[in-house]
């Protein structure tokens, strides 16, 4: 179940800007996901709130949480030059970055000049930011205040693509504190590549204890 889903069919959804409201869930029984957006351009979202009154750990009577801790509070659906700025989310996944169903994975469409700025995250039992396996991304930016409460891993990638149209690329973070993780085996940052990626930068980043550091194989 979706509470909020922007979606124009085979044609981009443009210049939508959304601000100021939160979402709730009381539910712990369902898979949901409160925000599902498909095949953005030039959109923004802003001073959102999502939780709900479930979860485990750090987020414990506090989050958007069901079906086995699977549920979702922000997933993207590609395209191109998006911002989401002063947001707060308490979920079991709290951003999913997930397939463009108008574009093939090897055009490098699924997340394009995409910019999470001054994040507040609380995960449960999964990574806070996960790329589905199989996609890749470009010039994808985390910056401004970035708190990284919970969960298991911080960011995760395994872009499996061989000899895509585009390679992942400019991948950025900056100013992300991390703690309270719940998996010693994990890494808070995890990213794999068929195709080697062409840029990563991490600075000013505090990895505190609960997870390993950071594994980047296919550089």
């Amino acid at each position: 179940d979706t509470l909020l889903e922007l979606n124009n069919g085979a044609s981009r959804v443009e210049r939508v800007h959304l601000r100021d409201f939160a979402m709730k869930s009381t539910d712990t029984t369902y898979t949901k996901v409160a925000l599902d957006v498909y095949d953005l351009s030039m959109c923004s979202f802003e001073r959102l709130f999502i939780y709900g009154s479930g979860g485990s750990g750090p987020s414990a009577g506090a989050c958007w949480s069901g079906n086995s801790n699977t549920s979702i509070g922000v997933r993207t659906h590609g395209r191109e030059v998006c911002n989401f700025k002063g947001i707060e989310i308490i979920a079991d996944r709290c951003i999913v970055i997930a397939a463009n169903p108008n574009t093939a994975a090897t055009d490098g469409e699924d997340c394009d000049h995409f910019h999470f700025e001054d994040f507040y995250f609380v995960g449960n039992a999964n990574p806070l930011v996960e790329v589905d396996a199989g996609l890749g991304v470009m010039e994808l930016t985390f910056d401004g205040f970035q708190a990284w409460v919970g969960g298991t891993t911080g960011f995760k990638i395994n872009d499996t693509r061989v000899a895509p149209t585009v390679a992942s690329r400019g991948i950025r973070f900056s100013n992300i504190r991390t703690e309270q993780g719940t998996s010693a085996a994990a890494y808070m940052f995890d990213m794999t590549f068929a195709e080697p990626v062409q840029q990563v930068t991490i600075e000013k980043t505090l990895m505190a204890s609960g997870t390993n550091g950071i594994k980047i194989d296919g550089f």
